[in-house]
């Protein structure tokens, strides 16, 4: 796992080469803390694509693997977004935002992720809704299959649109998070835009209600592409650009962030 918070450098990972998009020179930008988000690679075994973006709303190595801790996180002080808090009803804080412009060749865009959290399960059905959204010229297209439903903890979970989700409190995937949305039934985000027209795309996650037990939102490298998903290809897999940093694999294991959200969830945060 590398942290970054280079927005150029994050969107370069996400958008395919060649493959009909143009992202809007100048146009990235990065909210949030700057250890939330980075590049990942080993996701192979775990995710259903081995390389990409991650968004946190904590800091971004805690996803790493094995599940040690039902209530893994850090508070790292950075602000909501409105946007996300207008979907869920209520206060968000820690938010992680990746903005930019782009033009398509083509009247559809798409790209492949994952959702991920430590609110599974114990919170399902509670205030402490994590939430995300990619808001496409303003309209979330980070949705249930569909439906008009955004994905939220709330929304999908052992109970709700269950095949959809992985219970992962067993430690059956080797990642800290407790819960994730997208890895036995992949999830692509696509939406209708006009050819040549200026979009802008805001790729946000926050926390719900309070500052902690973090969540995450992986992006599958070089798969937001002009036209309609492109399936993984196992033997030749996107990766970020050769100028990024060589990121570890999540088989390792930095134990730091989960102490901290142990000791407050202990003295009654929750």
């Amino acid at each position: 796992m590398t942290t970054s918070s280079d927005a150029a450098a994050l969107v370069d990972a996400l958008v395919a080469d060649n493959a009909g998009i143009t992202v809007v020179g100048g146009s990235p930008l990065y909210i949030g803390a700057s250890n939330a988000s980075g590049f990942f690679s080993g996701g192979a075994g775990i995710l259903p694509f081995p390389t990409g973006v991650v968004l946190t709303t904590g800091n971004a190595p805690f996803v790493i693997g094995p599940n040690t801790s039902p209530a893994a996180g850090v508070d790292n002080n950075a602000p909501g977004d409105a946007g996300l808090s207008a979907i869920v009803g209520t206060e968000t804080h820690n938010a992680s935002v990746l903005q930019f412009r782009f033009t398509s060749t083509q009247n559809t865009i798409s790209f492949q992720y994952v959702f991920g959290s430590e609110e599974y399960n114990e919170f399902v059905g509670s205030q402490f809704n994590d939430v995300f959204a990619f808001l496409l010229n303003g309209n979330n297209i980070a949705l249930v299959p569909g439906t008009s439903t955004p994905i939220a903890i709330n929304n999908v979970n052992n109970g709700a649109n269950s095949n959809l989700f992985t219970d992962n409190t067993g430690n059956a995937l080797n990642t800290e998070l407790d819960g994730l949305v997208g890895v036995q039934t992949a999830l692509f985000a696509t939406a209708s835009v006009t050819p040549g027209a200026e979009n802008t795309i805001r790729i946000a996650i926050a926390d719900t209600s309070d500052e902690i037990l973090d969540s995450a939102v992986f992006l599958r490298a070089g798969s937001f592409v002009s036209g309609p998903p492109v399936p993984e290809q196992p033997t030749q897999p996107p990766g970020p650009p050769t100028s990024v940093p060589e990121p570890m694999t999540l088989t390792l294991l930095g134990s730091g962030m989960t102490a901290l959200a142990l000791l407050r969830k202990r003295f009654g945060h929750r």
